[in-house]
């Protein structure tokens, strides 16, 4: 909103209002414009985005191969868009030319690994790519390394493949086949305590003294107790149950 000054005759320090009228910051686009790697032919309208509830601006475009897609153009100028779809049958099809494991559970997890690691668009890319985590070269170009590795150290559907060293990167000698349970055991967030002369992360050194795990957890961070105290203490419900017998 602009507030002006009226002329002195209409009264000492009188305003009005006055609608701003906003800039517009809308780029045109002109057919046959080359964006990204497709070929813009025309405008197609808005469509809300279900994530940030924000009109999209769709475009109609011309693929390498000749056929015509819509699509946001938005998507197409930052490279997430490279084609009708045919970029992506290409690539699967010239991965099963040259091993036939495309479709292979492990093909996604090694096309996942990589994201992480080189591709600033992925949300992952922060904790892993933007702190110097990278792929080996034996792995980042091949992926029958990768997945040769794997199937000798006896990796199968719903095991995860993990690195020891959560500040390494993925690389034979800092990887391993886990069980989910195993990989979130390794996170940075975990608390890693000692028994008997042995580190472990606070899950397994309260499984296997069999006490409650949130309750010792909650202890230590929210009510600074001792590891002592925090695993020795009984709770109230305890020693009410033993006192009534």
């Amino acid at each position: 909103m602009i507030f002006q000054l009226l002329p002195a005759h209409m009264g000492e320090g009188a305003i009005i209002k006055r609608k701003m009228i906003k800039r517009s910051t809308i780029i045109q686009y002109i057919p046959g414009q080359i964006i990204g790697s497709c070929i813009f032919i025309e405008e197609a309208g808005l469509k809300k985005d279900l994530n940030s509830k924000r009109n999209r601006r769709l475009g109609k475009f011309k693929c390498s191969c000749g056929n015509e897609f819509i699509t946001s153009i938005s998507n197409v100028k930052r490279g997430n868009t490279k084609s009708c779809g045919c970029y992506n049958k290409q690539r699967v099809k010239e991965a099963n030319t040259i091993h036939g494991l495309a479709l292979h559970p492990l093909y996604g997890i090694w096309q996942d690994m990589k994201n992480r690691c080189y591709n600033k668009n992925v949300k992952s890319y922060n904790s892993y790519g933007n702190k110097g985590i990278i792929v080996c070269n034996t792995w980042k170009n091949s992926f029958i390394s990768f997945y040769t590795w794997a199937i000798k150290n006896n990796w199968k559907l719903g095991l995860q493949i993990d690195r020891i060293n959560g500040k390494g990167n993925y690389e034979p000698n800092n990887c391993r086949v886990a069980t989910y349970a195993q990989q979130s055991r390794n996170r940075k967030n975990n608390i890693i305590v000692s028994l008997n002369g042995i580190s472990m992360c606070l899950k397994d050194y309260c499984e296997k003294l069999n006490i409650n795990y949130y309750m010792v957890r909650h202890r230590l961070i929210d009510l600074k107790w001792s590891l002592e105290i925090a695993s020795n203490t009984k709770r109230r419900t305890d020693l009410i149950n033993e006192l009534n017998g």
